[in-house]
């Protein structure tokens, strides 16, 4: 397949098992374009032509599944298997697929849950991670897009906020983030502490000071501490300023 770039030039691609090819929001074959028609695509660059093709798609599709990979969204469930959740998504109930693990996680009313708690129908927030091989993983599913968005908070190495406990005869902190989610993490070691570029103690922190947390799993779902930065304190927002009434 050879495509015409914007600028004129052109490149040449293969597909693989793995390529995804979309046409108004839907999987197809390569065979549902034409000559002409005007695509984007995602591809892996090699010393030679032709490339391995990632991603086809028209410009809405693109759109569409470029928002899909990165953005918390709302779905209507279909079904969830071992591997899959499978689900359909805006006005048009466009079909989509997310690829779900053991360390998919799962809350509804603000608690843990499992698949099973939610039924066929019901509307869900999915929040994504993009694979290598292009598909999209579950990394949390939740009723509400604040759950959501908090359990994809708690799957990265960092987290940002409000030192709300600190233990450090048990080892332990807590951290509540600006979007109010609760953090905690404990240490086997003494973690590295800093501030303003530089090693500071352990007894420097202190309840209320703004940190960011650098964690890494430990055990059955415990979190370990192994740096914390000390932030300044973020600005409080205000209110713009009205202009005057004209009479």
């Amino acid at each position: 397949m050879t495509l015409r770039t914007a600028s004129g030039g052109s490149l040449s691609f293969v597909t693989a098992p793995a390529t995804l090819i979309l046409k108004a929001k839907q999987a197809v074959s390569l065979s549902a374009f034409a000559s002409g028609d005007a695509v984007t695509v995602r591809y892996r660059p090699s010393v030679t032509q032709p490339y391995v093709l990632h991603d086809l798609a028209d410009r809405a599709s693109w759109a569409w599944i470029v928002r899909l990979r990165a953005q918390v969204t709302e779905v209507t469930l279909r079904e969830v298997t071992d591997e899959d959740l499978v689900a359909e998504e805006g006005a048009d109930a466009a079909p989509v697929r997310y690829r779900v693990t053991a360390t998919t996680s799962w809350r509804k009313s603000g608690s843990p849950a499992q698949p099973a708690d939610f039924a066929t129908g019901s509307r869900v927030w999915v929040a994504p991670r993009l694979l290598p091989n292009g598909r999209i993983m579950a990394v949390g599913v939740a009723d509400t897009r604040q759950g959501a968005e908090g359990l994809r908070e708690r799957s990265r190495p960092t987290v940002t906020g409000r030192l709300t406990l600190v233990d450090v005869a048990a080892r332990k902190i807590a951290i509540v983030s600006a979007s109010r989610e609760a953090h905690e993490a404990v240490w086997h070691d003494a973690p590295r502490v800093r501030r303003e570029g530089r090693d500071v103690p352990l007894g420097t922190l202190a309840v209320g000071q703004w940190v960011t947390a650098h964690l890494k799993k430990d055990g059955a779902g415990g979190r370990l501490l192994t740096l914390l930065t000390i932030k300044p304190k973020p600005p409080t927002p205000t209110s713009a300023s009205k202009a005057p009434i004209k009479r």
